[in-house]
């Protein structure tokens, strides 16, 4: 279970800033600015830093650990209900 969630945190922290500009390429329609991912890319770190491509991780990260931990929870009490003897 730990390893899973270990697993998960790192794929995720990883993965999280492309997650953010997909988001923003997006969102741009609503503004009615087209920019493509480079210029989205370069927007943030002019406005924001680099730290702006971990803008809402931690939220993201509690409900990626919280998911995790409810399925394998899950997992482990259905294996242990339907476990043949």
């Amino acid at each position: 279970m730990t390893l899973g969630a270990f697993s998960a945190v790192i794929a995720s922290s990883l993965m999280y800033p492309f997650g953010l500009v997909k988001s923003r390429i997006i969102m741009q329609g609503m503004s009615g600015e087209r920019l493509g991912m480079i210029g989205i890319v370069r927007k943030i770190i002019i406005n924001e830093g680099y730290g702006g491509f971990y803008k809402g991780f931690k939220p993201a990260m509690s409900k990626i650990l919280l998911g995790n931990a409810i399925s394998y929870g899950a997992y482990e009490s259905c294996k242990k209900y339907f476990e043949v003897s």
